[in-house]
């Protein structure tokens, strides 16, 4: 077969802390494909094969120029793949090349490719957590336009499958497992993941089999806390690298703008932390929480729109289920549950936490989130309170969902302005609210909300409450068997007004108003 050799330039983009840092936590950064892909892919490459080329670093590629030559190709470790090709047997890859700054893959696909995992399995056998910061080596990595990954099983390393480049990508029936960061990571648009299975993924700091989940006596993390000794045979943190907390860009740069991979931003360095701030140390895990793991599912960049994800079932995650600060996405008919009893999962936060503009949170069932089961925010975690850009986020629509049994938190939080809230069911929450609309860490969201034809039964606290926010529309909503009142609305220092409750019922409330106001 005739070989011909071709360059492609898969160069990344850095994208700013803002992008990647999610809610209480610096996220490793990410880098985009730039518009040089697209320049490569209409080269017409097959199929590459440089063992260690990353997935978004520069290549030399391998070319067959004969349009069947996919066909009988061996797929191997560090493969970048530009035509359809489909797994023969289980690809089990080292991963050795992992690490602070790293941007390798087992395996690229470059869109339109189609990579059909055939019901094998495509490993890492790394999945250690870069206490760095700065990892971000994936299992596949989605690049160009129109890529799809389909069936099998991704398995370990850092990020399961990023979905990168100028996105249109697919993620189907594939099984996503036992990540040291976020299961599926999206940092473009137009992306779909559909009928995909989610387990253990964002497990952090500790690897998987260090862990028994009847032996976990890692405390949370406290605010700000940062890492200062791995445990044997990870790397050590190296604080002039990791992100800032407070590390903000002025504003998100555009892909064509963007720095190359050999030029990564320079970021100051993370907060000190003491030791009399530190939790106790149970030996080597010094404590957990979303400083130190991951998502299952991903959209950590304020420009990754459009995306769906749907019919998705998650189970065991580190820090959230679903995670996004983009908009105008939809989360549709997702199965989530954490398990409060399993080790790490008793440190995971909300079932879906989404900040940014015109999401839809649609059908959904959220079962034993230890916080939130829905969390609706504005990008306020991000930058500075008092800002003007502290407070993008809001008109999201949440319909059809149900959250069972949250322990710690709410089943449906709202903290950004007008959102609409229908026909959901808040049930059982342990020791909070069924649904709660209040300001937000910024004290200024939870405004012009219109929640109506909800449930919020057998909650420990309030079925519905509204916390000191104003211009809010209740209608046709139901409270029944809680803890505390039905419906409470507090007034404090000139907030709480303008509301209107309209056909709400409150039952049975175990000798509690149905409906209260209470401050003036």
């Amino acid at each position: 077969m005739k070989l011909t050799i071709a360059t492609a330039y898969l160069v990344g983009t850095a994208a700013s802390a803002r992008d990647h840092q999610p809610r209480r936590r610096q996220r490793q950064t990410l880098r985009r494909t730039s518009s040089n892909a697209k320049k490569a892919n209409e080269r017409t490459l097959e199929v590459s094969e440089v063992a260690g080329s990353g997935w978004l670093a520069p290549i030399d590629a391998i070319v067959p120029t004969t349009a069947d030559a996919a066909d009988n190709v061996t797929i191997s470790c560090g493969d970048v793949i530009t035509t359809d090709a489909t797994l023969e047997e289980d690809l089990a890859c080292s991963c050795t090349e992992r690490g602070p700054g790293s941007t390798y893959a087992a395996l690229t696909v470059i869109g339109p490719s189609t990579l059909n995992l055939n019901g094998y399995t495509v490993s890492c056998d790394n999945n250690n957590w870069d206490t760095t910061l700065t990892d971000s080596s994936t299992v596949v990595g989605l690049a160009g336009s129109n890529a799809k990954i389909i069936g099998g099983t991704v398995s370990g390393g850092n990020y399961g499958i990023a979905l990168g480049g100028d996105g249109h990508h697919v993620v189907s029936g594939t099984r996503i497992e036992n990540t040291a960061n976020d299961g599926v990571v999206i940092t473009s648009s137009f992306n779909e993941v559909e009928g995909c299975s989610f387990v253990d993924n964002g497990w952090g700091y500790y690897p998987t089999d260090e862990v028994e989940d009847d032996d976990f006596a890692a405390e949370f993390c406290p605010e700000g806390y940062v890492i200062s000794a791995a445990p044997s045979g990870m790397p050590s943190p190296s604080p002039s690298a990791a992100p800032s907390e407070t590390a903000v860009p002025s504003s998100s740069p555009s892909v064509s703008a963007m720095p190359s991979v050999s030029s990564p931003p320079t970021v100051s360095s993370p907060p000190t932390v003491t030791n009399s701030t530190a939790p106790a140390d149970p030996g080597p895990n010094p404590c957990y929480n979303s400083y130190v793991s991951g998502d299952a599912i991903d959209i950590p960049s304020e420009t990754a729109n459009h995306n769906v994800i749907r019919d998705n079932v998650i189970s065991g995650y580190g820090d959230d289920g679903i995670s996004s600060v983009g908009s105008y996405n939809i989360f549709m008919s997702n199965a989530i549950k954490a398990d409060p009893t399993d080790g790490r999962g008793s440190r995971s936060d909300d079932g879906i936490m989404i900040r940014g503009v015109g999401n839809q949170i649609i059908n959904n069932v959220i079962t034993s989130p230890v916080d939130d089961g829905i969390d609706v925010r504005y990008t306020n975690g991000y930058i500075e309170c008092g800002t003007t850009e502290a407070y993008v986020g809001g008109y999201n629509i949440i319909r059809d969902n149900t959250i069972n049994a949250p322990v710690e938190g709410k089943g449906i939080r709202i903290s950004s302005d007008s959102n609409i809230v229908v026909f959901n069911t808040a049930n059982g929450a342990l020791s909070a609210d069924g649904i709660n609309v209040d300001r937000g860490d910024c004290s200024v969201g939870g405004n012009r909300n219109y929640l109506a034809d909800n449930s919020a039964n057998d909650n420990a606290d309030e079925g519905v409450k509204v916390e000191a926010t104003n211009n809010n529309v209740l209608v046709r909503n139901t409270a029944d068997g809680n803890g505390r009142e039905g419906f409470l609305l507090e007034m404090d220092g000139g907030r709480g007004v303008g509301n209107v409750l309209a056909g709400n019922l409150g039952q049975d409330t175990n000798g509690d108003d149905d409906i209260k106001v209470d401050g003036g």
